[in-house]
């Protein structure tokens, strides 16, 4: 695990060998980091887009709220004290403050992702952290998601990913934007911007790229060859063997 330089230019200019890093590796990792069960209370946590499902291990009695655009996804959600059905781009919390602020592969997702930041910002109680997961957008990974079309992404995951939920209403893959506001280089300042610290940002390659080795070794080799021609041609801007990122930011007391 390597954190990167947060303010390295190009930021996205390390490498990091593919180890078919999935979600519970992301989610130890980032508890290396930051593990919101070692304040030993108990939390307000938003979890944004959280949909049904929660990544990260909570305190008990965690105070989990959840906001979602999608009616489907909330509805299968056991486990929030709140539920809100929102576009997290403008969503008003009122006076709602949180501890821990979750956000998933959330933002590419989102056509103003810097207004749903921005909203962030304005809840996250002094100490509290924001914990934001997604995609990089100049990878190989990223181009083929901002410019292929949905229909594709829907058949990525029902034959390579296996899954059998793939296109019904409230399941993934989502229409991605990878708008501006989504990627580490502007995330960076604009958690400055509003008083935040980065703590960490790390790049890694996700197990997606293992689920193509284990359906074609020739796609893989395509899928290799186009990142070396890529970064070859963009003199590394467009990194090899990474497809997503972490960051951790705090608001200090």
């Amino acid at each position: 695990m390597r954190l990167l330089p947060l303010f390295a230019s190009p930021p996205m200019a390390l490498e990091k060998a593919a180890t078919g890093y999935g979600y519970a590796e992301i989610a130890r990792d980032l508890l290396a980091v930051y593990d919101p069960r070692a304040s030993g209370a108990p939390l307000r946590v938003l979890e944004a887009g959280g949909g049904s499902d929660s990544w990260l291990p909570l305190p008990p009695g965690s105070e989990i709220t959840t906001i979602d655009i999608s009616a489907e996804q909330l509805a299968m959600n056991t486990y929030a004290r709140e539920k809100l059905l929102g576009d997290l781009q403008t969503f008003d919390y009122g006076a709602r403050r949180f501890d821990l602020i979750v956000c998933w592969d959330v933002l590419e997702h989102l056509e103003t992702p810097v207004d749903a930041v921005t909203r962030f910002a304005d809840v996250l109680a002094p100490g509290g952290r924001m914990v934001i997961k997604g995609p990089l957008k100049r990878t190989v990974k990223g181009l083929a998601t901002r410019f292929t079309p949905h229909r594709l992404h829907v058949a990525f995951y029902k034959h390579v990913l296996k899954s059998e939920t793939a296109g019904l209403p409230g399941y993934p893959p989502f229409k991605t934007y990878l708008a501006p506001g989504a990627a580490p280089e502007d995330l960076v300042p604009l958690c400055a911007r509003y008083g935040l610290v980065v703590d960490a940002l790390e790049t890694f390659e996700t197990a997606h790229v293992t689920a193509i080795a284990n359906r074609s070794r020739w796609l893989l080799a395509a899928y290799r060859a186009s990142e070396w021609v890529l970064s070859m041609v963009t003199l590394g801007r467009y990194p090899r063997r990474v497809t997503d990122f972490f960051l951790v930011a705090r608001r200090p007391l």
